[in-house]
């Protein structure tokens, strides 16, 4: 799912504890640049140590998800583990690889 403009995919983002202990920012939005950047600073914000779980749409191609994935691996470097995968059709979550 894109949005109107047919540009940014649909993301459910989590930025917090591998674990899912203490707090956690979680948002679902338009993956626009802008959004992107933002929740590239929150991650980097919150330390080493943290998780970025990204999912998409279960309809999202194998091409999206590896272009996602290679968005936000320069948090890596950063100590950050990166998560992507896709929803399931009834709108939960699935398909998560590291």
């Amino acid at each position: 799912m894109r949005d109107p403009a047919g540009n940014a995919p649909l993301v459910h983002a989590r930025v917090g504890r591998p674990d899912a202990s203490g707090g956690s920012l979680e948002t679902v939005e338009w993956l626009t640049p802008y959004a992107a950047e933002t929740l590239m600073l929150h991650a980097r914000r919150a330390g080493p140590g943290r998780e970025v779980t990204l999912t998409l749409p279960g309809d999202a191609s194998d091409g999206d998800v590896d272009a996602l994935r290679g968005r936000f691996m320069a948090l890596v470097a950063s100590g950050i583990r990166v998560s992507v995968g896709r929803g399931r059709p009834d709108g939960g979550r699935a398909d998560q690889a590291a």
